[in-house]
């Protein structure tokens, strides 16, 4: 779900995925998350916030990236 203006756009994301070889998708170990991302100035910068929420994953993780005006 995305919400903003090209200056300012915030997101919510949920996902989930499996780590390892695509034919393991069946042993049951899928990692799940939830996030939050905020992009800036079309997408010049953004920071994201996300949380694990099973497997080995679990935590809080932020990054933040910036892109170079060309």
């Amino acid at each position: 779900m995305r919400l903003g203006t090209p200056q300012a756009t915030a997101a919510l994301v949920c996902f989930a995925s499996v780590p390892g070889p695509a034919g393991d998708f069946e042993s049951g170990d899928i990692l799940r998350g939830v996030g939050v991302g905020l992009s800036l100035l079309d997408g010049v910068m953004r920071l994201d916030l996300s949380r694990g929420l099973s497997g080995s994953a679990r935590g809080i993780r932020i990054e933040a990236y910036f892109d170079a005006i060309l």
